[in-house]
């Protein structure tokens, strides 16, 4: 965390920044960049959404995602599936 972070524990406040991507081939992406850093992926499929959630080295949570709103009703199952990151890409 930055020394100078105001936030809770030393955060900087904010729960996470998200940005929508337009198709699972998008949110795949990142995964195919090799990084300097590790980082923890969280991959969510909410069944209205599919999501990446990563933290970055300073602390702030990203979150990238693709609305599956559009998708048959029946994928609505009310609770968050775990998906491989792998799978993201159709």
């Amino acid at each position: 965390m930055p020394p100078d972070a105001t936030g809770p524990g030393g955060g900087v406040g904010l729960y996470h920044a998200a940005v929508e991507l337009d198709d699972r081939d998008a949110l795949a992406a990142p995964g195919d960049r090799p990084t300097d850093h590790e980082l923890t992926v969280s991959p969510v499929d909410r069944g209205i959404n599919t999501a990446l959630y990563v933290e970055d080295p300073a602390g702030n949570g990203l979150e990238g995602f693709v609305d599956t709103r559009d998708a048959p009703e029946d994928r609505w199952a009310g609770t968050n599936r775990p998906f491989r990151v792998s799978d993201a890409a159709p």
